[in-house]
């Protein structure tokens, strides 16, 4: 049940592209975790970073927030979002990293925000919590809804909020409103982000079972254990008709989006964790926690190459214009070229970084456990 309604808010117009449904913000925005509802880690529209362009890339701005960071940020129009260990969300300027806004404490913090509608969701709570929703231009809280304590990150589309929650299932939630719309049982935790395409909401729960939803009524439309007995947290990526999901198992997956059926496994030398893949030029990017960043053949499952980034990765890799970027625990971010795997550029964290970095306008933006969230462009 929502606990707060929202009132009838008014959105300043620096974003006024916040009240257009997802769909309809501007080329090159990051609005939510791994930039859309399906979840494929790809900004097809970045255009400044290339693999050319990439060992220029330097540190623009870093700014400390209230605790560490280890969600991934949200970039629409000129201004960041991201929560922080203190419980807050904070609103910075892209540019600068000046903040804008914080947030009162909602007990946010691993869970990525989406915006869309003028609002941002976010996860909060690892015990109890649910979703709250934030006024994009504010941080007002507008409603909260309990469902569990959520830590994995919303996907919003078709009016509708996609969550998995630590009570066992995964909820769909009215985005104006906060209601809750259906709810469908798990067999264990889901701390995997939902995400969503071709009508259905894909997420794994932490007994090794993989789910596929009905995203308008919640029923399942098929099952498949590929974890078991170990737990499933990476997101999967849904792109032409496959879901690419990483798991504890030593092997990421290709499944039929439609039947579940197993397309192809490909084997890896440890277990892929919190690293969701991210799709691109035929590839599936996805690191391990080994601190080995795979690229595999999106038809087939071979892989096409192997880099050894130095740590555990836990952040998910971002691509752009041919360039993937990823942070690891050894207090690194790392760009390469998605092609070959060639190492273009490192930036040193200053921290261990879960943060999956975002892509967009040309800056590179991800978090540390030092508390900063960092910029880094041309």
């Amino acid at each position: 049940m929502s606990l707060l309604r929202p009132g009838r808010v008014a959105i300043a117009a620096s974003l006024c592209l916040c009240l257009q449904p997802l769909a309809a913000a501007p080329p090159g925005n990051w609005p939510q975790y791994r930039i859309g509802d399906a979840h494929t880690g790809l900004n097809p529209d970045e255009t400044a970073i290339s693999t050319a362009t990439a060992p220029a890339l330097r540190l623009l701005w870093g700014t400390p927030l209230g605790s560490i960071v280890s969600a991934s940020p949200s970039v629409v129009a000129s201004v960041v979002f991201i929560p922080a260990g203190d419980g807050r969300v904070y609103a910075l300027d892209s540019a600068t990293g000046t903040q804008r806004w914080r947030s009162a404490r909602i007990d946010a913090g691993t869970s990525s925000p989406a915006l869309a509608h003028g609002r941002l969701y976010v996860g909060t709570g690892v015990d109890e919590g649910g979703v709250t929703a934030l006024d994009a231009t504010t941080g007002r809280v507008l409603w909260r809804t309990r469902v569990g304590g959520v830590g994995s990150s919303p996907a919003v589309a078709h009016g509708k909020v996609f969550v998995g929650s630590n009570d066992n299932r995964i909820v769909a939630l009215d985005a104006l409103s906060g209601d809750v719309t259906w709810s469908t049982p798990t067999d264990a935790s889901v701390l995997a982000s939902p995400a969503v395409a071709g009508g259905r909401v894909f997420a794994g729960s932490t007994s090794g079972t993989f789910y596929a939803l009905d995203a308008a009524t919640g029923r399942i439309a098929w099952t498949q254990t590929i974890g078991a007995p170990g737990p499933i947290f990476s997101s999967a990526a849904v792109v032409d008709g496959r879901v690419f999901v990483g798991a504890t198992d030593f092997f990421t997956y290709a499944l039929d989006a439609a039947s579940g059926t197993i397309l192809w496994r490909s084997a890896t030398p440890s277990q892929v964790m919190l690293s969701s893949p991210a799709v691109a030029d035929g590839r599936v990017v996805v690191g391990t926690n080994e601190g080995d960043l795979f690229a595999l053949d999106a038809a087939t499952g071979t892989r096409l190459w192997k880099t050894q980034i130095g740590g555990v990765i836990n952040s998910s890799p971002a691509v752009a214009n041919g360039v993937v970027a990823v942070g690891c625990d050894c207090a690194r971010l790392t760009v390469l070229d998605v092609a070959s795997g060639a190492v273009l550029k490192t930036f040193d964290a200053f921290g261990p970084v879960l943060s999956s970095p975002a892509i967009s306008g040309g800056r590179v933006f991800v978090g540390s456990h030092d508390g900063q969230l960092r910029a880094y462009g041309l």
